[in-house]
């Protein structure tokens, strides 16, 4: 039996904004974008990622905070070919602890792939829980094998609590892969349905650069719609062709840093037996 073990461990990394966007809570939201090509991670920003590569299947557990002793989220995800599982928990947004149980579904290859994300969505308040249920909806389009063109969709049923709306908004985002994948570069922009051109709209961008399997560096921007300017740097290492770990930063424009998170993430396609 041989159970060769990759972990992915993703440390030190923080939040590129503050918003009220639930969806995007999360920092490995901000992390990742919805236009890469990676099973792995595609149920956290976009599942449409589940069916473009076959086997490229795996568990991910994430973990992100404030401040070193403060509790913050969770994410945990499993992804089984064109089927995703996630659960997300959002210890406190606004004094209310949200839970998020998602079903995932893509279909499509390497062309095109389509997807849903089926939640449950808990709000837990200090002597009751209510819940809804809410749809994402998303796809990449690859005209060509160094392009991705990716959209999410967000909150479509507009469900709301006592005291919290889930507001419909969009992800439009092209992802450019170069000198066979070595350089990526991404671009993405956030913006909801009643957006004016330049209000409340945000963007960010960012690169990949995996020169040899042994290291990647990852760094990337945001400019929110406050036109206040964050980014991260993170540099990842593969040790003895089984251990992966990468180590991030992120600062605003006055160089102080806003958010940590760490992910171990386990592809499946490594444990043999």
């Amino acid at each position: 039996m041989n159970k060769k073990i990759i972990c992915s461990i993703l440390l030190f990394s923080g939040i590129l904004c503050a918003q009220s966007e639930i969806a995007r809570l999360s920092q490995m939201n901000r992390i990742f974008f919805i236009t890469e090509i990676n099973g792995l991670t595609a149920n956290i920003v976009n599942p449409a990622g589940l069916s473009i590569k076959q086997g490229d299947d795996g568990f991910l557990f994430g973990y992100d905070f404030v401040e070193t002793d403060i509790q913050g989220n969770s994410f945990v995800s499993l992804s089984m070919g064109n089927l995703g599982l996630s659960y997300q928990d959002i210890y406190s947004y606004s004094g209310i602890r949200l839970q998020n149980y998602a079903v995932n579904i893509s279909l499509g290859g390497e062309f095109l792939a389509v997807a849903t994300s089926n939640k449950i969505v808990a709000a837990r308040y200090f002597d009751y829980t209510k819940s809804v249920f809410n749809v994402d909806a998303s796809f990449i389009l690859r005209p060509a094998k160094s392009v991705s063109i990716g959209f999410v969709a967000r909150n479509l049923g507009e469900p709301n609590f006592d005291s919290l709306d889930f507001k419909r908004n969009y992800t439009a985002g092209l992802g450019i892969f170069l000198l066979n994948n070595v350089l990526q570069i991404f671009g993405e922009f956030d913006f909801t349905k009643n957006d004016e051109v330049n209000k409340n709209v945000s963007g960010s961008a960012g690169i990949v650069l995996q020169p040899v399997d042994i290291f990647e560096l990852r760094a990337g921007a945001y400019r929110n719609p406050d036109k206040v300017y964050e980014g991260f740097l993170a540099f990842s290492f593969l040790i003895e062709n089984s251990f992966r770990v990468m180590a991030s930063a992120r600062f605003n424009e006055n160089r102080e840093r806003t958010r940590y998170s760490a992910i171990i993430i386990l592809p499946l396609q490594t444990v043999k037996f």
